[in-house]
């Protein structure tokens, strides 16, 4: 019994801590400071968490409990830590999807000093395991009081069975207030369960036709210009220039903003291209999936199925479809899921020679090599060319990409520190070459006498610290908010018709300007554009619209169910 109450004491002491700890975090990023918590709700999730600490300890016993549930603190911490500084957001179950990513751009944040560190202190713990090795050995011998495991275990799972949420889509800063950490987590697990949905009530052939026909009634106008196209996904980029909370001494992406028609509300803050890429090439919102999911390492990892895309539109009007991005082939999984997006050609790193001067000191490629790749597929092209292209300078970190003497400006904003406003001038230096790159591209469009549509955006803004002590983005459509740039050598609408959308309005906006024949789901698309011009879980949007279900329909029949939508008339 004293074996019995001592561990519970030291679980609730733990549960407590780790709650506190957590709350203190995501109340000082997430927050600034204020996060507002009922004590019945902390209560509750003290209670939550303990019964949930005492079935692992008392299942395990003392030794082995300990270790695994110091491991999952570890994880928990560290990985909300990590996301709460770069992303201004809390750690989801599809977050560890993109181990493999996140193991790829580590590299670039590694420093002398940390690999001195990490290596002393694996040899202090390997010294420590040698030393202790018998207690060490003792303590993986599990050692269970299997009744009162049992009874902690039946208590945690009615309690699983009674929290629920009331809108799993609403914003993570209402959903922790009112739920808690723990119940918080809890919930995005058990959600991510059903990664793979299963289908609607009303999901049926009868239903996806009408929904068709529905579609088909909108309509659109088809031109015969038949332009090659080119889109370019910039990294990281917004219109820094602008933000005068930075205090930033030059408008370094005034070249660009002569040209910006639009903004656009990203999906995600500070990361999570792919995100953005997919919503905008297959007219898919991706706040319509299990959040943190990214469909491309999801869903879009075999040939089995071919998914709808404007890739697809302009393949079916005879154009040559090629992507490029100067990085690897696998990273987000691209290399299997540009084949179900349908394009010809993948150019990857591999198909870009480039020298110690056309990367930065961190080895990312300059955003120029894309600029003259494009140039060089269009001055080749023999028939209608769709390019879609994604630079890759500007990926952070912003710590060592250039010299002092390649950035000749400052930045002074109030209430930033140091060493972000050397973050954010590194950053600046990007978005200025970005900027260059645009205002190049439309030059070289202007000497081109074949009709050429030019369409540039950001994916999301960058993990600045500059960003989050300003203030900056505390506005939500400033911290989603990125230019939409168009510019074409014949003439085109140039206006997106509403001051903020969504990427997924942008791929219907993005076929409209182009004039070609295409899917009239893309067309429903555009119908509903003045209803639903935003689909981002931080904005105020009615997740249980008939809108919303008609895209949730689609998006199940295009993504898990039998394309009846997408297959053709008898």
């Amino acid at each position: 019994m004293i074996r019995r109450i001592k561990i519970f004491i030291i679980c609730l002491i733990y549960s407590f801590t780790v709650l506190a700890l957590m709350d203190g975090l995501i109340s000082h990023f997430l927050f600034m400071g204020e996060l507002k918590m009922d004590i019945h709700i902390f209560v509750y999730n003290l209670i939550f968490l303990l019964c949930f600490t005492l079935f692992v300890v008392y299942f395990l016993g003392e030794g082995l409990g300990t270790i695994v549930m110091g491991f999952i603190t570890i994880l928990i911490v560290c990985g909300n830590l990590i996301k709460l500084i770069y992303h201004n957001s809390v750690l989801k179950p599809g977050d560890f999807i993109l181990i493999s990513e996140l193991i790829g751009i580590s590299g670039r944040f590694i420093m002398p000093w940390h690999i001195a560190l990490c290596t002393f202190a694996a040899a202090v713990i390997v010294f420590l395991l040698f030393k202790f090795r018998r207690a060490v050995l003792k303590a993986f011998i599990p050692k269970p009081m299997i009744f009162t495991s049992i009874l902690f275990l039946c208590i945690f799972a009615v309690n699983c069975f009674m929290v629920k949420s009331d809108d799993l889509y609403s914003p993570d800063r209402e959903r922790i207030p009112a739920e808690g950490f723990a119940v918080f987590n809890y919930l995005n697990i058990k959600d991510y369960m059903n990664v793979f949905p299963k289908a609607p009530d009303d999901y049926s052939e009868e239903r996806m036709l009408a929904l068709r026909d529905e579609f088909d009634a909108v309509g659109s106008s088809v031109t015969d210009v038949k332009p090659d196209v080119v889109v370019v996904l910039l990294e990281s980029y917004f219109d820094v220039g602008k933000a005068g909370e930075l205090g930033l001494s030059d408008d370094v992406t005034k070249y660009a903003r002569k040209y910006t028609v639009g903004n656009m509300i990203a999906p995600k803050y500070g990361g999570g291209t792919a995100a953005t890429e997919f919503e905008l090439l297959t007219g898919i919102p991706i706040s319509l999936f299990p959040d943190g999911v990214i469909p491309y390492d999801v869903y879009m990892q075999s040939d089995e199925k071919k998914v709808s895309s404007i890739v697809k539109e302009f393949k079916n009007n005879g154009y040559s479809t090629t992507a490029v991005h100067p990085s690897t082939a696998s990273f987000y999984g691209r290399d299997k899921a540009y084949k179900e997006l349908e394009f010809d050609k993948f150019l990857t790193i591999n198909d870009f020679d480039v020298s110690e001067n056309d990367m930065t000191n961190d080895e990312m490629t300059k955003d120029f090599k894309v600029r003259d790749k494009i140039e060089e597929i269009l001055d080749n092209g023999k028939g209608s060319e769709f390019i879609f292209a994604i630079t890759f300078e500007s990926h952070c970190p912003y710590v060592n990409k250039f010299g002092k003497n390649d950035i000749n400006f400052t930045a002074e904003g109030e209430g930033i520190s140091e060493g972000n406003k050397k973050e954010l001038l590194q950053y600046s230096r990007c978005a200025y070459d970005s900027s260059r790159m645009v205002y190049e591209l439309v030059k070289y469009i202007e000497t081109r006498d074949k009709p050429t549509l030019l369409i540039c955006f950001g994916d999301h803004l960058p993990p600045l610290g500059a960003l989050r002590t300003s203030g900056y983005i505390d506005d939500p459509y400033k911290k989603y908010c990125t230019p939409i740039i168009e510019f074409a050598n014949y003439p085109i609408s140039g206006s997106t018709g509403e001051e903020y959308i969504s990427p997924y309005q942008l791929s219907s906006y993005i076929l409209q300007e182009a004039g070609i024949k295409h899917s009239s789901y893309f067309d429903y698309i555009s119908s509903i554009r003045n209803k639903v011009p935003i689909i981002n879980r931080d904005f105020d949007v009615d997740f249980n619209s008939e809108e919303i279900d008609k895209l949730r329909l689609v998006q199940y029949d295009i993504m898990f169910g039998e394309q009846y939508i997408l297959k053709n008339r008898k």
